[in-house]
């Protein structure tokens, strides 16, 4: 696949394969899963270190909280003189301030926000977004400064300053200001710094957007930097960096910067530790604090900065804004350091680099340092060769790698971080035969580079992948406020303020020469080999890395190898790509968005086997929809042997359409199949001319599906790799992972998979998918550009496919219920010591039934309330981990409140720290005044009632509720109805009810994790415990021990309440 779009699945892929066995658990509603995900994914495409993040509660909204970020002189800078004729714009005056506006921002049609560009007098440049009737406000800026400008002896200065930037301003002293302020108001903030960038945002509920701006900004002009915030935060950064220390992907990323020239900023450890930023520095005599405020003023500059504020307010509200809030913010005028060099030199090229790994894992990666390519923004030469090399149709790289069972996975693409050069990267993931044959997979690359090279530049294909990037930029979808503000004043350091939107997404000039330029330098003679695996090295040669402990060695590579590269031999299987059929070209939406939308689906069909329910769009005016189903069969979930089954069904399927499914994925055609607990969901999205046509192409497919015997192997040791590997996940992953598992009735665990994994052979597949669909009811939703009569005709065509496939009764039909704690019941699940320095706890009190719905709309207002002073105790001042998380979680029928720390500390005193957290909630909320309290709810209400960005967010809505099989499509204005009503003594009733120790409804379950080198005093703790607690270490005795939630529920009506099921 190409470029950054598979880079970072492929980053997702690599960070999260937990979410497989999330996913089967269909009735989980875990919004943290999906913030987790997307900040990690692009903090690791980016090279970047993330400041704090504060996930979610169960509404979906990420919680305030203080993110690092970069200091200012506490008396400000002085302003310099900023050079305004050369950007492009009217000279206007506006409140005593001379600005530079623009007003030529290109836009897609489809695209209904207006937009400003500004330029003020000390240099600061704002892109201004106004979108009438945006529910969530959210600014970002970034600034051009990042940790290629740390001081060579104190790694990681960058990334501190990110973090203590916002302990307090001049302006608003309390270092928790800005926080409490975007907690109250139902937004979060974050931020990042990556090689040459730090990039700060937020967002609010869009009538406070102006406070939340006025306390950003006091962060460039005035932030105290506050002293007693210092130490802190040098435990949080030391935190981040050890919370990665057993990640692969961070290792490898940091070996790859230490195997390169040590003249040269890529070579930085960029995220620092303790022992960077202040066990060195003061064996040295230096201050840290003092070095900071220093490093700010050397730096940071209005001139380098980037805004975005994206708010519902008018364009010249937004431009009062910023002219007043921003325009204090000091200038030195500095120009961008260039950086001398290359991070590469003959050195480092012709290398094989062994790399032991901590997962079972077998990746391969080959990189070219080419000149730099970044600044060729219009051609995007990168662009084009990412999409050839990182092809995966007919006659690819992957398709005969997976022919010869030496891969499953590949990926091509340019980076894009930093000047002065760049990273070609082809990345396979290997099988298990494919490490027998390194060679001859950079053989075939350098066969297909050889192929390019006879064939010359393709303007056709050039032109193909622009019509893409046209229609995907005439369609695009924002999505989250905060994410593209964030991205897009990243981009306004690269592109000229017309191309703002349109020049990161399209390529928009071909340019032959400079497409056979880059094809020049990547050649036999600048390229270097990364292998990653599990084995052990050469005891003799092994070397250590300094910052992450890897274990790696260098050697040449052969001279035979090297003296291929320089003349590869051609290979007649290798052709290139073929014209995609799946480019769309009726794009018309057929409903125009309605004053009053529709708030739910209809059900157009069922006759007790098939059931259809529809919406037509008449919100998003987009030519694109969803079609998704699920096989209900008990039959997947049956046992743990059913279980892998269909796991390898599922992903030999989805290998074997592999070409077609790279085909349509290009075209804006999306696929997904996965497990749930009751069957298997097929999900069809994109551009809906063609929708129909991939939908009965790839259940032909389904229903025809032959097992391959090669593929077998190949998938099936993948597979088995993983569930080694899951015992290394980061301990607030595999803690996430037994919280799923341990709610339910009963669960398939990992070990269990592991052991049934060898008796599955490949002959056992065919049958069992005929199996599956022998028998089987289907229940789908047909939502987007797609008419009644539309949907009913697609769901005739799947009916017809599924001609052969009987009804299943009802009763056959039962899903996995949830289980049901008892009142005042404490218990302790810890399944022994794991192999991480960090320990964790999950801490989850069960309230009760979500069919209640005074106990669900209580429950996520409590998160809302005490999500961000939980994280400010626990995470800023007690310092106890880097991942401290609240929030309300739904799980089947049940819903409750989690908390959720990753430490340092051993799980005993976590659980300690937390109780006492909880026994201060009755006092804070005592306290709060009426208004306070009043801001709370209506950020909730806010954020409940707020519109969907996307039609995939509405589509995901619906089908939560039907594969819930709770079908209330409403319920979040029903929940937000009954906020307006209630009182704070309804919520301190509830703490008193349900959360404090001596609560009389109270349920708890601790999931605790112990890190291996506490395990000896995990034995004494529990021993002291024991007569106090039920604790339990193997999942099944602790399912024994409590009841179980009824299968599904009907909503009670206000002021009663649904019985906790037996």
């Amino acid at each position: 696949m190409q470029g950054t779009k598979k880079l970072l699945i492929d980053h997702y892929n690599c960070y999260n394969k937990i979410k497989h066995e999330v996913l089967q658990l269909a009735t989980t509603r875990n919004t943290n899963y999906g913030h987790w995900k997307s900040y990690s994914l692009l903090a690791m495409a980016r090279n970047t270190n993330y400041g704090s993040l504060k996930v979610a509660t169960c509404c979906g909204c990420t919680g305030s909280g203080v993110t690092g970020m970069a200091p200012v002189s506490p008396t400000g800078m002085p302003s310099g003189d900023f050079d305004m004729s050369t950007v492009p714009g009217d000279l206007q005056s506006i409140n005593g301030h001379t600005v530079r506006v623009f007003n030529g921002v290109v836009k897609s049609d489809q695209d209904k926000c207006d937009y400003r560009f500004l330029t003020l007098e000390n240099g600061l440049q704002a892109l201004l977004i106004s979108e009438p009737g945006l529910d969530k406000a959210s600014a970002a800026l970034d600034v051009h400064v990042g940790n290629f400008y740390d001081p060579e002896d104190i790694p990681g200065l960058a990334h501190f300053l990110e973090h203590l930037l916002f302990m307090g301003t001049r302006k608003y002293p309390d270092e928790n200001e800005y926080g409490k302020y975007l907690s109250a108001h139902g937004g979060h903030s974050n931020a990042f710094t990556a090689q040459e960038h730090t990039n700060y945002f937020f967002d609010v509920v869009s009538d406070h957007l102006e406070g939340a701006l006025d306390r950003f900004a006091q962060f460039f002009i005035s932030p105290l930097f506050n002293p007693s915030g210092t130490e802190r935060e040098l435990l949080a950064v030391d935190s981040e960096h050890k919370k990665n220390v057993l990640n692969d992907h961070w290792r490898i990323a940091q070996l790859e910067k230490t195997l390169s020239s040590h003249s040269h900023p890529y070579s930085h450890f960029g995220t620092g530790s303790l022992k960077t930023l202040k066990e060195g520095p003061e064996s040295r005599g230096i201050d840290i604090r003092s070095v900071l405020i220093e490093f700010y003023g050397k730096h940071y500059s209005s001139n380098l900065m980037k805004l975005v504020v994206f708010g519902k307010n008018p364009l010249d509200e937004l431009q009062n804004m910023v002219v007043e809030k921003f325009s204090a913010v000091g200038n030195r005028n500095f120009a961008l350091r260039e950086w001398p060099g290359m991070p590469l030199d003959e050195r480092h090229f012709g290398k094989l680099i062994n790399v032991r790994t901590v997962k079972e894992m077998r990746s391969m990666h080959v990189s070219w340092q080419l000149p730099d390519m970044k600044k060729y923004k219009l051609e995007k030469p990168g662009h084009y060769f990412s999409h050839l090399l990182g092809h995966e149709g007919h006659g690819s790289i992957l398709a005969l790698l997976k022919a010869q069972g030496w891969a499953t996975h590949l990926s091509a693409g340019a980076d894009a971080d930093s000047r002065g050069y760049t990273f070609f990267e082809v990345a396979i993931e290997l099988s298990s035969s494919g490490l027998d044959h390194v060679e001859d997979i950079v053989k075939l690359i350098f066969q297909y580079l050889q192929l390019l090279r006879n064939s010359g530049p393709q303007k056709a294909i050039f032109e193909e992948t622009k019509r893409l990037e046209e229609i995907e930029f005439r369609f695009m979808e924002k999505g989250q406020p905060s994410s593209f503000a964030s991205r897009t004043s990243g981009n306004m350091q690269s592109y000229a303020p017309e191309l703002i939107l349109k020049g990161p997404r399209v390529s928009m000039k071909y340019d032959e020469g400079l497409l056979s330029t880059m094809l020049n330098h990547i050649r036999g003679d600048n390229f270097r080999i990364i292998l990653a695996t599990p084995s052990p090295l050469d005891a003799e040669k092994v070397q250590q890395e300094k910052w992450y402990k890897t274990e790696y060695t260098v050697e040449p590579l052969s001279e035979e190898l090297m003296k291929f590269t320089q003349s590869p031999t051609t290979n007649p299987d290798l052709v290139l790509p073929i014209p995609n059929e799946f480019i769309p070209d009726a794009l018309n939406a057929k409903m125009a968005a309605a004053l009053i939308p529709t708030m739910k689906p209809t059900l157009i069909a069922d006759d007790g086997q098939y059931r259809l329910w529809h919406k037509q769009d008449d919100v998003f005016e987009m030519p694109k929809g969803c079609f998704q189903f699920v096989v209900l069969t008990p039959a997947t979930y049956s046992s743990p042997e059913n279980f892998v089954r269909t796991y390898l069904f599922i992903e030999l399927l989805r290998d074997s359409m592999n070409e077609l499914l790279y085909e349509a994925e290009m075209a804006g055609l999306h696929f997904d199949i996965g497990q749930t607990t009751d069957g298997i969901y097929l999900a069809f999205c994109g551009y809906d001319q063609k929708l129909p046509l991939l939908l009965k192409e790839v259940m032909n497919r389904v229903m025809q599906y032959k097992t391959n015997p090669a593929r077998f192997a190949a998938i099936k040791d993948k597979y088995a790799r993983w569930l080694k590997s899951v015992i290394h996940d980061n301990p607030y992953g595999l803690i996430a992972y037994y919280l799923n598992g341990l709610q339910l009735e009963y669960n398939w665990w990992y070990w269990e998979k592991e052991a049934a994994l060898p008796l599955i052979t490949a002959d056992s597949i065919d049958a069992f998918a005929a199996e599956i669909f022998s028998r089987a009811n289907i229940e789908g939703l047909c939502h987007g550009n797609y008419r009644a009569e539309e949907a009913l005709g697609i769901f005739t065509d799947l009916r017809k496919i599924l001609s052969g496939t009987k009804a299943l009764p009802e009763l056959e039909t039962a899903n996995v219920r949830v289980i049901s704690l008892e009142p005042r019941q404490d218990i302790i699940f810890s399944p022994g010591p794991i192999p991480n320095s960090n320990s964790a706890i999950e801490f989850y009190l069960q309230i009760g039934p979500v069919g209640s719905l005074r106990l669900r709309t209580l429950t996520i207002l409590f998160a809302q309330i005490f999500h961000e002073p939980f994280f400010d105790l626990l995470r800023t001042k007690e310092q106890l981990g880097y991942i401290v998380r609240h929030q309300a979680r739904e799980k089947g029928n049940s819903i409750g409140l989690r908390f959720l720390v990753q430490s340092e500390r051993d799980p005993v005193y976590l659980d300690n720290r937390i109780e006492v957290f909880l026994s201060n909630t009755v006092e804070y909320l005592t306290s709060m005044d009426v208004d306070e309290y009043s801001t709370h709810v209506r950020a909730l209400i806010d954020r409940l009632t707020a519109k969907k960005r996307r039609m995939t967010d509405e589509t995901q809505v619906y089908w939560m509720q039907i594969i819930g099989h709770q079908y209330e499509f409403e319920r979040a204005s029903v929940d937000a109805d009954y906020l307006k009503n209630h009182t704070k003594e309804d919520l301190l009733a509830f703490i008193r009810t349900h959360v404090l120790r001596d609560a009389p409804e109270r349920r708890k379950l601790s999931i605790q994790l112990w890190s291996d080198t506490l395990a000896d005093k995990r034995v004494v703790a529990y021993s002291e415990l024991a007569p106090k607690v039920q604790l339990f270490e193997e999942p099944s005795k602790l399912t024994k021990a409590v009841g179980l939630f009824p299968l599904t529920y009907s909503v009670d009506d206000i002021g009663k309440e649904a019985v906790m099921g037996a």
